[in-house]
């Protein structure tokens, strides 16, 4: 009996969890414009209308990808909006995971403070520097900037100290001047500049690759994708829908944006910083597998990889039985 009964525990805990008769899916994103289709996908429900009334989705939200990417690693989340990092770094530490989509591409600016004395990259010479999370996307990205125009961070030797910060508590940061820039996504780049008087140093489209790179995407346990590829095709074909509906209805596409970020954080954009924030962004299905690999080396020149990994597992969706 006792057997039994362990047995029933380990399948409700394991893949494709049910509440009742019904299947649960987890997913897990941020807050962030750079979601932008989860956002619209949960503020309008289309994804549970898609999925039916079979299907308990739970949403979970995260503030950067390597949390993100723990959660999914524990068995928390089967689907997530993440940056490339995060989900290139969590695939080499053993994650078996697969990218099935791209999300957004672009949506981060350079900041830097009102008293920063910061004009230009070289200026970030001796500065602090914020970023959301170490290791994730906007860290691989200042890094590289800071490479290109022969700076290092203080760890390497360098004069330029790097800081890891919620993107919630930068504006106050830069209101006491305990950071001099931030490398961030939206909206919270927008936010800054209107309500933290920073100046933008590099647009979204000088960033890396003039813009056209992956802030966001979508990847899946494959354990869930092999068990569960019905819901997988559903859930693309869904985001794809949202994509389309972005570029056409735009306004609506922010009204729905704005809602769910209220429901998320307790507080409600401008329209005009929204606006902006969304202009910085470019949502898409698309996946430029070239770009990964290039992410991929960016990691290790970063030294959060210890050698170049080889992506073909990443990037082989969808999978075959």
């Amino acid at each position: 009996m006792l057997v039994f009964v362990t047995l029933i525990a380990l399948c409700l805990t394991g893949c494709g969890k049910t509440a009742g008769h019904k299947q649960v899916v987890r997913v897990g994103y941020f807050p962030n414009i750079t979601h932008g289709p989860a956002l619209i996908g949960f503020a309008e429900k289309r994804f549970a209308k898609e999925l039916g009334s079979s299907v308990e989705l739970q949403e979970k939200t995260f503030v950067a990808g390597p949390a993100l990417m723990e959660a999914l690693i524990a068995g928390e989340v089967d689907i997530g909006y993440i940056g490339p990092i995060p989900a290139i770094n969590g695939y080499v530490q053993g994650a078996d995971i697969s990218i099935i989509s791209g999300a957004n591409n672009g949506g981060a600016v350079l900041v830097a403070g009102e008293n920063s004395g910061i004009k230009k990259v070289a200026d970030l010479a001796g500065k602090k520097v914020a970023v959301p999370q170490f290791a994730n996307t906007q860290d691989i990205s200042l890094r590289h900037i800071l490479k290109e125009h022969n700076l290092k961070d203080v760890s390497k030797g360098g004069t330029v100290e790097i800081l890891q910060v919620a993107p919630a508590d930068m504006q106050l940061l830069f209101s006491r001047n305990q950071i001099d820039a931030a490398l961030v996504p939206e909206p919270w780049g927008t936010q800054l500049v209107k309500d933290a008087k920073a100046r933008i140093i590099l647009e979204w489209n000088e960033v890396w690759n003039n813009g056209n790179y992956p802030t966001t995407v979508i990847i899946a346990r494959n354990e869930f994708i092999m068990n569960k590829p019905e819901i997988i095709k559903k859930w693309l074909d869904v985001h794809r829908e949202i994509v389309k509906y972005a570029a056409t209805e735009p306004e609506k596409a922010r009204n729905s944006m704005s809602r769910q970020l209220k429901k998320l954080t307790g507080k409600e954009l401008k329209a005009e910083t929204l606006k902006s924030a969304v202009e910085r962004c470019k949502f898409t299905a698309e996946i430029d597998p070239a770009t990964i690999r290039e992410f991929a080396t960016l990691s290790y020149e970063a030294g959060y990889l210890k050698f170049k990994p080889n992506l073909t597992g990443l990037l082989s969706y969808p999978k075959e039985k």
